[in-house]
């Protein structure tokens, strides 16, 4: 790769050309004849309703053992929750138009860690629940 060439033709070159197309890198890189080793995974997120105890300036908190990240949300919490193994999404091809949407819950594979990342905040467990997603 000596560049990048722009839609009206100009070419910019340089000795490196980042892909930062996100999940999209690989579809990126495949028009040129590139092979990128990415694929999108899924990454579940649950938002709790108001929690008065939660202060907007909390720093995020990591858990690698609970495989959750929690960081305040609006008047609540995010649990950010990661699996040991991910599963893929769309391993064919992401959807081009595909722009912060949501994919619904799988409540089978993901209550375990679910549970157990909200044993991490025990608060959590007695609010509502405002949304759980992919």
């Amino acid at each position: 790769v000596r560049g990048v060439e722009l839609e009206d033709g100009r070419v910019v070159e340089g000795d490196v050309v980042v892909n930062a197309g996100g999940m999209w890198a690989r579809q990126i890189a495949e028009r040129d004849g590139i092979v990128c080793p990415n694929q999108a995974a899924e990454h579940y997120y649950l938002i709790t309703e108001k929690m008065d105890s939660v202060d907007k300036e909390w720093p995020v908190v990591e858990d690698p053992s609970s495989y959750v990240y929690i960081r305040p949300e609006g008047d609540g919490l995010m649990l950010g929750l990661f699996e040991p193994e991910g599963k893929a999404w769309n391993t064919d091809r992401i959807p081009e138009d595909f722009n912060f949407g949501e994919i619904g819950p799988d409540w089978e594979r993901m209550l375990g860690y679910l549970e157990k990342a909200m044993d991490r905040v025990p608060e959590s467990k007695n609010v509502g629940m405002k949304n759980f997603f992919c």
